[in-house]
This record gives structure tokens, sequence and C-alpha cells, in this order.
């Protein structure tokens, strides 16, 4: 089981994060968009500087829910990142894992978009990876993990047909490699697919939360997109239910600096180690003035 390092729990603190590089749900994390609760979203992993909102978006405002503030999408504007060599190479090489976090408080259009990277501004291929609720108008309880496979938007395994009412916290995962691909929803296995040829289309491709194109307003959500995440490798079934139940344990929050460390009670140490910490324990009594005057 992973140490504690960071916030428990689905809550999202307030302030801005850093990226806990030592947590091993850190590894290979490649971008981590947060929305913040102030209006923007950060990509803390990679630094990256938005493009911002697409034209035509109407500047949404902030909201509040039982999980914290952030932007209150309600079907109006779309947010994109710009892609740069990492994440074009990262996708060609066809290993890599995908998430977001979100809740849906509204009826969303066909192929809604909380999170993905698009593909020629959704022309054709329309995607290099994403999610899509209500997709191909199948339903407000449906939604597909979608790759580029073989310059086609292809989904990973079957959709997603009955995932939760509005207002519901949701965690969705798409993770592949080998030509193979899983998907995970509320932090267990939704399906597995094979025979993938994924690829990355790097024309008019930026990372977009709510929408699926940079150049105007195209398959926007309603609701909260908390974040997005992109990593070089494929995440383990562990590491999706754990990041459903624990989706900021990898970050350290203003005034958490020190859980920058792991916690020695978490560790399984050697039998040799372990006494030393128990002798450091019971000596844990030496008076503060022995402490600063060495007596």
């Amino acid at each position: 089981m992973f140490p504690p390092f960071g916030p428990r729990g689905q809550i999202k603190p307030p302030g801005i994060p850093v990226i806990n590089w030592h947590h091993p749900m850190s590894a290979g994390l490649i971008f981590y968009g947060f929305d913040s609760g102030d209006g923007s979203i950060h990509d803390l992993a990679g630094g990256r500087a938005p493009a911002g909102y697409v034209s035509g978006s109407t500047i949404p405002p902030i909201g509040t829910t039982y999980l914290g503030n952030a932007i209150s999408w309600q079907g109006s504007a779309s947010y994109s990142f710009p892609p740069d060599a990492i994440i074009k190479s990262v996708t060609a090489s066809g290993v890599f894992t995908f998430a977001c976090g979100y809740i849906k408080n509204g009826t969303v259009v066909s192929f809604s978009r909380p999170f993905g990277r698009t593909a020629n501004n959704n022309g054709n291929p329309s995607l290099n990876w994403d999610f899509e609720a209500n997709w191909n108008g199948n339903g407000q309880a449906t939604v597909r993990c979608q790759v580029d496979s073989s310059g086609a938007g292809t989904g990973i395994d079957n959709s997603w047909t009955n995932a939760p009412a509005n207002n519901v916290f949701v965690s969705i995962l798409g993770t592949v490699g080998g030509g193979n691909g899983a998907w995970y929803a509320q932090g267990a296995l939704g399906g597995t697919g094979s025979g993938l040829t994924v690829q990355s289309a790097d024309t008019n491709s930026n990372i977009l939360f709510s929408g699926a194109s940079a150049a105007s307003v195209t398959n926007p959500f309603i609701g909260f997109v908390f974040y997005g995440a992109f990593w070089s490798r494929q995440l383990s079934s562990f590491e999706a239910m754990w990041l459903h139940y624990h989706p900021y344990s990898h970050l350290v929050f203003p005034g958490n600096r020190a859980e920058f460390s792991f916690p020695l009670r978490s560790l399984i140490l050697p039998a040799a180690i372990s006494a030393v910490a128990r002798g450091l324990r019971r000596n844990a009594t030496i008076s503060r003035r022995r402490l600063l005057c060495g007596r």
C-alpha cells in the first residue's frame, strides 16, 4: 500500500499545490492539469503555459461542490494546452495512461469531452486520446474511453453504460501498451482491448478541458473537471483504484510541505533498522535542556 503522503480522500484542498515527485503515483507523470478553484488550470507536471479559453467561449464562473471549488463548465467554453514534443512522442510510443476526475451536473451533448487530446481540431482523425460522455448520443450514463488506432478514434473496449447520475464524483482512466489497453471507472476495471495500433496525430492536437477543438467551442462539457492527467507508462489496477479514492495524495498543498517525506510507520523495515527506530523512540524523552546544552 502507498504511504499516505498527501491529502487522503476525494476532497480537493484549496490552493495551488506542487507535485511530490517522491510519490509512486508521480512516476512518469508528463501532464497534470489541475483546477485550482480560482478560475484557472495549471499544468503542475510540466509547467506548460495554457493557450487559455478557445475562441467563442463564454467564460464560465467558479462553482462550489462538495469536493471543493472548480470551474463550472456550462456547455459554452473550452480550455486548451498546446502539446509539446514530449506529449507527442509519448503518445506516439503507444505506452501511456490518461485520466481525469469530474462531476457532471447537466445534460451534455453527444460526444461531450471533459478531458482529452484532440487531433485536427476534431477533424479526421478527431482525437489522440480522450473521454467522451453521451458517446454517439447513447445516453447520459454512457462514457467511452478512446485512443487513435490506425488513424481513427477507437474505444479501448465497449462504452461504460452505467456511469453515475449527475452530481457524483467520477474518475475514469485509460491505459495502453503493446497494442493492448484497459479502462477503469471508479477505480474498477471496466474493460480491456487488444489489436490497437496507437499513433500520434500532431496537427491541431491540443490537450483540452471541456471540448474537442482549440479553434472553437466543440463538444463541451457541463459540470466540473478537477484534474486531467497523462503518464508515460501504464498504471496498474491498484494505482487506478488508488487514484479514485485518493486523487491528490501525490500533491503537496500550501502549508503541508512536510508531506514530502515518507511516514516512518508506513514503511516495511528490516528487523535491525526497526530495532534502531524503536530505540530512537525510547530516547525521545531526552530533555530539552540536554538537547540544547549537551548535558
